[in-house]
């Protein structure tokens, strides 16, 4: 259980992750997925995520699944996003709607070298939905990341569904860091 205020600093209610960030290994694979953009990889990991929400959440039925979006120059420079592959997997595993219903309004500066307060100001404000997108009115939807390091990026995505009329709000990643500290409202 989470206590009241930190209930309500959260728009998420659950999270789950499938490994720690801090194993080496782990690390290699996210690089191979995120610059090297193999398919197999994000499979991979997708089957991992997935796995790690059916231990968490059994059979829990998701409306949508929502891919954290990079913003258009970063998309150009890799290529791919490789959230948007990762989802595609549990996609398949779930037989869940992927939506492309948000967008990063502003590029943000890499994160792997800032804390928490760098992290939080960095995407303070830089997600929104896209015109036109389906109501997420009374909405069950799940969040894909491929890492979660302090859930700064989480948490502002989050954010924005649930202003855009999401009941609940799910969010699940490949591997979290060591100081990753998301309140939700199911207390994991």
């Amino acid at each position: 259980m989470v206590c009241g205020p930190c209930r309500e600093k959260t728009s998420i209610d659950g999270f789950v992750f499938a490994w720690s960030y801090h194993d080496e290994r782990i690390a290699r694979i996210m690089h191979r997925c995120k610059f090297e953009g193999m398919s197999v990889v994000c499979s991979m990991i997708g089957k991992d995520i997935d796995t790690a929400t059916q231990a968490s959440w059994g059979e829990k039925s998701f409306d949508a699944i929502i891919p954290v979006p990079l913003h258009k120059s970063r998309l150009r420079e890799r290529g791919f996003n490789q959230a948007y592959e990762i989802a595609r997997t549990v996609n398949k595993e779930r037989k869940t709607p992927i939506l492309d219903c948000m967008m990063r309004t502003r590029a943000t500066s890499a994160q792997a070298r800032m804390g928490r307060t760098g992290r939080d100001e960095n995407v303070q404000g830089a997600f929104a939905m896209k015109k036109g997108s389906a109501s997420l009115s009374q909405k069950i939807v799940l969040i894909i990341d491929d890492v979660c390091t302090t859930g700064a990026t989480i948490q502002q995505v989050a954010n924005v569904l649930k202003n855009a009329g999401a009941e609940h709000i799910f969010a699940a990643s490949f591997a979290r860091g060591w100081d990753a500290d998301i309140p939700s409202k199911e207390g994991n």
